[in-house]
């Protein structure tokens, strides 16, 4: 979610009605602002009385995404990390009791059509031509399959290598800001990698340091 905030009366600040909505809140209804200086705004739905929403939050330049990953492996945390990078750049990383279990990143070179066509798993005419039968409730890993570029089996494959390497190019970032909110998600995207956690962090920091 990302929307501009503005100053309502008596000091309350008014959020879309929209981005409203998105929290599962109706006008009128209290929503929980979290700032960090110089890093970011964290704007969540007011928890009901004895639930909280656990997170923590910060800029990369004071802990590494290395730090952060290791501190969701060491404690085998679940749920979901998001970061913002330069020019706009998202990454997401889900974790499931510490392991890498989903990635997702708004650079188009980590699409899944460029993954799989880099690491030789589809031929680019495959891939422009299923391209242009995705819409809305079928993807493209769907149109692979239904047209026979890729078996059940390729696509998970393929999915997976796509997870690994948005997870790799993370440890190249320097800049941009976290948020790591814990607690359980739609697990239906879901794939085990064939790395470890622990190796892939281990990978991660050496490609860091070459």
């Amino acid at each position: 979610m990302r929307a501009k905030l503005g100053a309502g009366e008596e000091g309350q600040i008014g959020l879309p009605p929209k981005e409203a909505e998105l929290l599962g809140r109706k006008p009128g209804e209290e929503v929980e602002i979290v700032t960090l200086k110089g890093a970011c705004a964290i704007v969540m739905a007011s928890p009901d009385k004895g639930s909280g929403l656990s997170f923590f939050a910060g800029a990369l330049f004071t802990l590494s995404f290395a730090e952060v990953v290791q501190l969701v492996f060491g404690s085998l945390k679940t749920g979901i990390l998001t970061l913002h990078f330069a020019s706009d750049r998202r990454m997401t990383i889900y974790f499931q009791q510490g392991a890498v279990v989903f990635a997702a990143s708004s650079d188009p070179s980590f699409r899944l059509g460029p993954v799989l066509m880099r690491n030789g798993k589809a031929k680019a005419q495959d891939i422009v031509r299923c391209g242009n039968m995705v819409k809305s409730g079928r993807p493209l890993g769907q149109v692979l399959v239904s047209e026979k570029v890729l078996t059940a089996a390729e696509l998970y494959a393929g999915v997976a290598l796509q997870v690994r390497e948005i997870f790799l190019n993370a440890f190249l970032e320097t800049g941009g800001n976290f948020i790591f909110v814990e607690g359980d998600f739609d697990e239906r995207s879901a794939v085990k990698l064939a790395d470890r956690t622990r190796d892939l962090l281990l990978e991660g920091v050496k490609r860091l340091d070459e």
